[in-house]
């Protein structure tokens, strides 16, 4: 008697799945989940002067709930970001980590078509800072992306990077 409740049980739940799955919506298929899609690929990075600076493995994951990013200078792991919209919030989070042991915990959107994600930190000296980073897709392709970084004390903004991408042939 038990097998057969639990094998009327069975057959009910899937019975109801595709009812189910009707009802919700696959995540992540809104507009602001694909802001960020500029910058998936595989990218070379140079600085403005035209010095390589590394390449740059950027994609979708968790059916597009999740961008990832695995920089490598010379060939070798640097640095990550776990990036992805927050529907609650309505911003984009970026947590980046690399091999000097920076953790930074960015948030934001889409500005005037440019992604621009800040974060609020204590510098060395435990004075109040703020990073700053674009990303900025060029006509040609490419995305330019600024780092920048002040004091909260100050007015004057200064450039950590500023590399140009350039998106590599499959």
């Amino acid at each position: 008697m038990a097998f057969s409740r639990r094998l009327i049980a069975v057959v009910l739940m899937l019975g109801t799945t595709p009812l189910l799955s009707a009802q919700n919506p696959a995540p992540c298929t809104e507009a602001e989940y694909r802001q960020f899609d500029f910058w998936l690929g595989q990218w070379q990075v140079t600085q403005a002067d035209g010095t390589v600076a590394g390449t740059n493995s950027i994609v979708s994951a968790y059916q597009g709930c999740v961008v990832t990013e695995h920089y490598e200078v010379a060939g070798q792991p640097y640095g990550m970001s776990i990036n992805a919209y927050d529907r609650a919030t309505q911003q984009w989070h970026q947590t980046w980590m690399d091999r000097n042991g920076t953790v930074l915990k960015l948030s934001g959107g889409i500005q005037n078509g440019i992604m621009v994600l800040s974060a609020k930190v204590m510098d060395s000296s435990g004075k109040p800072a703020t990073h700053q980073i674009s990303w900025e897709p060029q006509a040609d392709g490419t995305v330019v992306q600024h780092w920048q970084y002040k004091l909260d004390d100050s007015e004057q903004w200064s450039t950590l990077f500023k590399g140009i991408y350039t998106k590599q042939s499959s």
